[in-house]
């Protein structure tokens, strides 16, 4: 039941936000049938509050006869967590433009990535939430980054002078600022490596902005594919949410027309992402071309999978996909046996290369500390995440 609940909730999110990309008033009836607190609950598994909220609202301003539909603390709760994403993608572009000044005056070439460009792509501000701001910079100045931004209130940047087969480092702030300065757009782990290759040298490939001296931006057609391959990577590790779908949406709707496919196809196919773009592409245009109230979208089987898949995962993925996608890889698609699940609960507690790579990279360089990391996973595992660690138990044991 939670499940069925969970993806009906999570259509009406994908409702409640084509309606705002449209501007048009929700429909009475359908609204009348949803579980309103229970939408703003998969809104913010999905990052999108500030979106369903501006949704609500034409609502409420536009339909007559709604008193009681929702009550005033949950409206006031909404419409405070649309004012905070409004206040902090405020501050996050002032923040960033300071960044921006110090590359600037320092002549380090940078590049702005993902959110940053396509909040842009919105009807309205504060419809794309983020939870960071992701920049990529000559990685030859991490150390004179590092300083800047320690003399400027952040702190991290524990990445610098670290293997280089990470990607990025990672700058916080009060009370919200997170800033991932990339060196380089993926990871040299075993499963990023393809990537890690493919965008070893993005620099030739980038276009320099008219208006700075050192900006640089991709292509529209190489953006998409960034998009894509970042949008693959949650997808194929632990989930991606919903709002994949609507950030492929509305960079479609304003550049599809200008965009040669044909090399798009033929990068994505090199890359094995190819069928996976066209899913996403196919189900960005029915989701959020018209505003369907009488949920009688036309999904095939596949794509009604691909959907539910993606409305369980949450913004972020979850521990269950992650699990079920390593299972299948030790079982290489068979039967979910004891030993399997042995090997899987092995890896937990004795992960492979990546894991220490890019969370223990101490360990990676000097392998004599690799038994005191594992005693440690396994002591916070037991005695500060028991609760967790018996929810995984008993999810691997349902496993068949």
């Amino acid at each position: 039941m939670e499940k069925e609940n969970r993806l009906k909730n999570g259509l009406d999110l994908l409702y409640l936000a084509a309606c705002a990309l449209h501007d048009s008033v929700p429909d009475q009836k359908r609204m009348s049938g949803m579980d309103i607190l229970g939408v703003m609950k998969e809104a913010s598994r999905h990052s999108m509050n500030g979106i369903t909220y501006l949704s609500v609202k034409k609502y409420l301003d536009c339909t007559p006869n709604t008193d009681g539909w929702i009550d005033a603390d949950t409206l006031e709760k909404w419409k405070n967590s649309y004012t905070k994403i409004i206040k902090k993608t405020i501050l996050f572009d002032m923040e960033r433009e300071k960044i921006l000044s110090f590359f600037e005056q320092n002549g380090i070439w940078y590049l702005p990535l993902k959110g940053i460009i396509l909040q842009n792509f919105y009807p309205q501000l504060g419809m794309r939430q983020m939870a960071d701001n992701d920049i990529l910079f000559d990685g030859n100045y991490r150390a004179e980054l590092k300083k800047y931004m320690l003399e400027n209130g952040f702190k991290g940047g524990e990445g610098v002078g670290r293997i280089e087969a990470a990607c990025h480092d990672t700058y916080l702030k009060a009370p919200f600022f997170n800033f991932e300065m990339h060196y380089s757009l993926h990871p040299a782990t075993e499963k990023g490596i393809m990537l890690r290759n493919y965008y070893e040298n993005i620099k030739d490939r980038l276009i320099k902005d008219d208006n700075n001296s050192y900006g640089y931006h991709m292509s529209d057609e190489d953006f998409y594919i960034y998009i894509t391959t970042h949008a693959y990577k949650h997808y194929s590790h632990a989930g991606n949410g919903v709002r994949a779908f609507m950030d492929f949406y509305v960079y479609l709707l304003k550049k599809q027309n200008e965009m040669d496919f044909a090399y798009i196809e033929s990068e994505l196919t090199r890359l094995g992402m190819a069928d996976f773009e066209k899913m996403m592409r196919a189900l960005a245009f029915k989701l959020f071309s018209v505003p369907n109230h009488k949920n009688l979208l036309k999904f095939t089987a596949a794509e009604a999978d691909f959907l539910a898949y993606h409305i369980h995962s949450g913004v972020y993925g979850t521990t269950g996909n992650a699990m079920k996608i390593k299972l299948d890889e030790i079982s290489k698609g068979g039967k979910i046996t004891f030993g399997v699940k042995f090997k899987y609960f092995m890896h937990r507690l004795i992960p492979g290369n990546d894991c220490y790579m890019m969370r223990y990279p101490l360990a990676y360089k000097h392998k004599i500390l690799i038994p005191f990391v594992i005693i440690a996973r396994f002591v916070q595992a037991v005695f500060t995440k028991p609760v967790a660690l018996l929810r995984e138990i008993r999810a691997l044991h349902r496993e068949k």
